[in-house]
């Protein structure tokens, strides 16, 4: 894999890598709920989640299906592309 920028790896067809992907998801849930004003706990209480697997979102330690990336996005209220950073 080459290093595109410092954090981002990409694979040899130019794609990001699942484990850069996990990481700038994980940032954008962080930026988004800090702009909220929302603890970790307090926003893990919103979603349904506890506050670890919070913790583990935010640092793209944890790969997470569709429906609780709706949930995540749900109680941000924020837009997909925010979230996703597209």
């Amino acid at each position: 894999m080459a290093l595109r920028r410092r954090t981002e790896l990409v694979g040899h067809d130019g794609h990001e890598s699942g484990a850069a992907l996990l990481k700038r998801f994980g940032a954008n849930v962080r930026r988004e709920r800090v702009r909220r004003h929302l603890t970790q706990e307090q926003f893990a209480e919103q979603v349904g989640f506890y506050p670890r697997s919070i913790q583990k979102i935010e640092a793209g330690e944890i790969n997470v299906p569709l429906a609780t990336l709706a949930r995540v996005q749900a109680a941000l209220g924020c837009d997909w592309v925010e979230l996703l950073g597209w």
